[in-house]
């Protein structure tokens, strides 16, 4: 086999491959009885050095692996990113919508707190809710820290922090998304081919690029019509649509405002009125993306029978990156449906121990289904921890 720069990339040679071929060339100048022998002080010296030797190649490969965008992780992709000048997000906050139930007409102040249960992880709603006589209404909350903690299925943020004269209950009608640490690398390498692409100059992919960046923003999808008809995805002629997974801020429509050309209007569910460098007032509009939460079962079998917690979670990891990377980037860039197959691949690249994979998934829970799943436009697919259950 060959080693190092190869026309399939860089083949590093493991602790195992050293091993062998000490072992081989041992055989070939001592004869075929001789064996190395781990035990032995001279045996013990050259595990020692193969070793030593395995973690060089390993840094050897990072250092190739350097040049390519698709291919460097850790450090080297930071530096990626400040070519780009993209750094690498330190936190995302969750975002999700609070339904309030009253039994008198009410306001519910900007910045009321609301809990997940069973936990201490608060969400503050973005802004003044006036509660008329349906007595009921939805706001936008944002997690009060960032984190993947702060995700949340449906249904489970529904506790005040402080109790409110007339609220009879408080819950989240969409999942909360969003939450996340340090930027991972899959996502962080997702946002620099972004960056690069809207050096083309395409308003769609400036505009994916840059609203991307926002704080207020963890996911967003583009569309322009620039022909003279209604086009396919129903868009008037002549003007742009976002669709946001964030927060309902005035940052996204300022974006808006500053890359939309002059003649081209924004469409969608959400107004703000901005002004421009002379004072001009402007309505921008935009629309959040309709949550959907997505219910996953994966079944495996393993050689080695017993279906460990680590795995388990792995398993999860990789379904909840998968889904969540096909939903990124422009139009063009995106997968338009959930794929069976390539939920069982998340499983399968887990661990080699594992042989069989049958994997179910719907828009409700105890999923039975194996049908591919379309994700039309406009709707973000979630799923968390609480939502694939791994057996």
């Amino acid at each position: 086999m060959t080693f190092g720069v190869t026309d399939k990339g860089f083949i590093q040679k493991m602790f195992s491959d050293i091993i062998s071929s000490i072992e081989t060339k041992g055989k070939k100048y001592y004869g075929a009885d001789w064996s190395l022998d781990q035990y032995s002080p001279e045996g013990a010296i050259m595990y020692v050095f193969a070793y030593e030797l395995a973690e060089n190649w390993k840094a050897l490969k990072y250092a190739y692996n350097a040049d390519f965008l698709d291919l460097c992780t850790g450090i080297q992709l930071d530096y990626k990113g400040k070519e780009e000048d993209v750094p690498r997000s330190q936190g995302r906050y969750a975002n999700t919508t609070l339904e309030f139930t009253t039994n008198k007409e009410l306001t519910v102040p900007k910045g009321t707190l609301v809990k997940k249960q069973d936990t201490d992880l608060l969400y503050s709603t973005t802004q003044s809710l006036v509660i008329g006589s349906g007595l009921k209404g939805t706001v936008n909350a944002v997690a009060t820290f960032s984190g993947e903690e702060y995700n949340s299925s449906t249904g489970l943020i529904n506790e005040l922090k402080n109790g409110i004269i007339g609220v009879t209950s408080v819950t989240n009608t969409t999942p909360a998304t969003g939450g996340e640490g340090v930027e991972s690398d899959n996502k962080y390498r997702i946002r620099i081919k972004l960056a690069k692409k809207a050096r083309g100059g395409s308003t769609v992919d400036t505009l994916t690029s840059e609203l991307s960046k926002l704080a207020a923003v963890n996911n967003v999808l583009v569309l322009e019509n620039i022909g003279d008809t209604i086009d396919s995805n129903g868009l008037p002629p002549g003007t742009v649509k976002a669709f946001v997974d964030g927060t309902s801020d005035i940052s996204i429509a300022n974006t808006l405002h500053r890359i939309v050309a002059a003649g081209i209007d924004t469409v969608g569910d959400v107004t703000f009125t901005v002004k421009n460098a002379g004072g001009q007032e402007k309505d921008v509009k935009f629309s959040l993306m309709d949550k959907k939460q997505l219910y996953i079962k994966v079944e495996v079998n393993t050689i080695i029978g017993t279906l460990t917690e680590d795995i388990k979670k792995a398993i999860k990891e990789n379904i909840i990156n998968y889904v969540e990377e096909i939903q990124v980037g422009s139009l063009e860039d995106r997968v338009n449906e959930i794929v069976i197959n390539q939920l069982s691949a998340q499983a399968y690249n887990v661990n080699d121990s594992i042989k069989k994979v049958t994997v179910a998934a719907a828009l409700t829970p105890n999923p039975t289904s194996t049908t591919d799943i379309p994700i039309p436009i406009g709707q973000y697919f979630y799923c968390d921890e609480t939502t694939i259950e791994v057996v």
